[in-house]
């Protein structure tokens, strides 16, 4: 998990704007997934009955997750870190049902495709908060 999160977080740092972090943290998400199709399968679908502690590894996994896509959140649009660590949750429950869905249909869709509908998707939603406004 913590190969995932520093691919995702990496990529997401290397952009140079807004809709460039959607599409490129998106990118190293799937890319991961690709790559780790069992240990997806494992972290994030497999677990409803799992022991307790890894299920709370799992939480953590989202819970840092969601702090960093929130901060940057909070950051572009001045809303408060609670709520933006909502957004990111809603950002992150839907790559994680998309990726279960790709993953069931033997991933009939060009991942390239997928990503950049997830992305557009996210950025269209995003985009319409207000921006933080500079001070004078």
């Amino acid at each position: 998990m913590s190969r995932l999160l520093a691919q995702v977080s990496g990529a997401i740092e290397s952009a140079q704007d807004n809709p460039s972090r959607i599409r490129k943290g998106l990118a190293a998400y799937f890319n991961y997934i690709e790559a780790n199709v069992d240990s997806f399968r494992l972290l994030f679908r497999e677990t409803m009955g799992a022991d307790p502690e890894f299920r709370e590894s799992i939480d953590r996994f989202h819970d840092a997750a969601a702090t960093s896509i929130g901060a940057i959140i909070s950051d572009e649009t001045g809303k408060s870190l609670e709520l933006a660590e909502l957004l990111a949750r809603g950002i992150m429950g839907m790559s994680e049902a998309a990726a279960t869905w790709w993953l069931d249909r033997k991933q009939e869709i060009e991942k390239a495709e997928l990503v950049e509908s997830l992305a557009e998707l996210a950025w269209r939603g995003l985009a319409a908060l207000p921006r933080r406004k500079e001070d004078e």
